[in-house]
């Protein structure tokens, strides 16, 4: 046994290793999608450690979970003519209009593994601990590039330039839960604690005064990262004895607060100068309420509800501020950005970039079917809501209204001798609603360069192939 948990462990530590990602699965850029058809908050396995630690106390035994999510992300995004910075349209070449509008395209295939392990103790004692290793949020894109132009260099990157050419955002938690169950009541009782390890790398287009232009076109390479905590809470009523339960749990957002300060540097190039900066990079992660309720009308069938409400409306911005500037103050106050997108009292702030996004819900249902002891069949069905508005929609931070479809298996490999392991796997696509946002007031409106963006109007188009793969261990 301790060879094969060894083994385990050595596989997930080295999948986290050699290159974890993640994408955009529900709201805004939430990536949580492990576990599959059985990731949420009222199923009884290791991922309660994030959707609802406490369903912990009702693990039976000890379970480890080896679960790894590979999705192939297809999107694009069609730039036109009018959002192109003045002088008027027509006052600029062929050749410039082709160079700065046009569909862009991005194809990736990545990865985001998780593991988890919780368990009783192999005693009578209602209660039980977890662990767990993952990626909450985050999205990671390489931009397709496009044809060269022999007039304008920069153009062989695409028309989503202005806002990405290449970068990852993403945030990493470890997490320890314990839960309790109140067995005279049925009710269990949990708490967990995470520790988040945070970063944004990204290379894009920019302009010192926040337009378009060609002729001046450079780059700016942000890279930062961040150390902050998290909490969660959960409780788990068991309404009818084998039968039906219902849950609910809260993932708060990091520092409570969902304050988050990066440290790093930016780099901008601006032919033929080089500058770089050690900068403080800030920006707010949402916390998560979720709920559900599970029920087996006959033995061999299990039918599933449950869903989500990411207050994402804690972003409003992004902004970068340089180390120098910055001081002792507060990050936060000193980039305080009004509507005009003013930071107070002229503060010299390097770059804000504005979002304002909405809160955002998202609903599931699904069943299982257990043709035996060893086969379980699963079906799951979902809507998930945009959390970004047309004004601050960009290929950076792409998101729409979606439907997810999947359709998947538990397999058992081994049962004998108290041991036994299962094999998981679900295909499930993530379709997403195209998103037409020419003529809304982008972040080019605004007077002060710090906050002014080349418009990013356009048609968005998005979908997500999403292969869920697992092994549970018990023991």
């Amino acid at each position: 046994m301790r060879h094969v948990t060894r083994y385990t462990l050595a596989v997930a530590m080295c999948a986290g290793l050699c290159g974890l990602s993640s994408e955009a699965h529900a709201s805004g850029f939430a990536a949580a999608r492990f576990g599959g058809p059985l990731g949420n908050p009222v199923s009884v396995n290791p991922s309660a450690i994030y959707y609802n630690p406490a369903n912990l106390a009702l693990v039976d035994r000890t379970q480890l979970m080896l679960d790894v999510n590979w999705a192939y992300r297809t999107s694009t995004y069609e730039r036109s003519a009018n959002a192109v910075s003045p002088p008027a349209v027509g006052e600029h070449s062929p050749e410039y209009i082709a160079a700065n509008t046009g569909e862009a395209s991005v194809a990736n295939l990545i990865y985001s593994p998780m593991l988890g392990v919780a368990t009783d103790f192999n005693t009578d004692i209602p209660f039980g601990i977890g662990f767990g290793f993952y990626a909450p949020f985050g999205g990671q894109a390489v931009w397709d590039q496009a044809t060269s132009s022999d007039e304008f260099a920069g153009a062989v990157d695409g028309s989503q330039r202005w806002y990405t050419i290449e970068g990852t955002i993403r945030t990493l938690a470890f997490s320890l839960g314990a839960a309790y169950e109140i067995e005279p009541a049925r009710l269990s009782i949990g708490f967990s604690g995470s520790l988040y390890l945070s970063e944004v790398n990204t290379i894009r287009a920019r302009n010192v005064d926040g337009t378009d232009n060609l002729y001046s076109e450079g780059r700016s390479l942000v890279d930062v990262s961040s150390t902050d905590f998290g909490i969660g809470a959960g409780l788990t009523w068991e309404g009818i004895e084998d039968r039906l339960w219902i849950s609910t749990s809260w993932q708060s957002a990091p520092n409570i607060s969902g304050e988050m300060v990066y440290d790093g540097t930016l780099v901008n190039t601006f032919p033929p100068n080089q500058d770089t900066n050690d900068i403080v990079f800030t920006q707010k992660l949402p916390d998560i309420f979720r709920f559900g309720a599970r029920v087996r009308p006959i033995d061999n069938l299990e039918l599933r509800v449950f869903g989500d409400v990411t207050r994402w409306s804690i972003l409003e911005n992004q902004c970068i501020i340089s180390q120098n500037d910055l001081g002792d103050e507060d990050p936060f106050e000193f980039c305080a950005i009004d509507e005009n997108g003013d930071p107070p009292a002229g503060n010299p702030i390097v770059q804000n970039l504005n979002r304002d996004w909405n809160t955002a819900a998202g609903v599931r249902v699904g069943g299982s079917w257990y043709l035996n002891d060893r086969i379980e069949l699963m079906l799951d069905l979902g809507y998930d809501g945009n959390a970004i508005p047309d004004e601050t929609l960009e290929p950076a931070l792409i998101d729409m209204n979606k439907v997810s479809a999947g359709v998947g298996g538990i397999f058992q490999l081994v049962g004998r001798n108290n041991f036994s392991m299962s094999l998981a796997t679900t295909a499930s696509n993530i379709f997403y609603f195209e998103r037409d946002t020419n003529g809304a007031a982008t972040a080019s409106a605004f007077a002060t360069t710090n906050s002014k963006q080349p418009s990013s109007e356009g048609v968005y188009n998005q979908n997500i192939f999403l292969l869920n793969t697992a092994l549970y261990f018990s023991f």
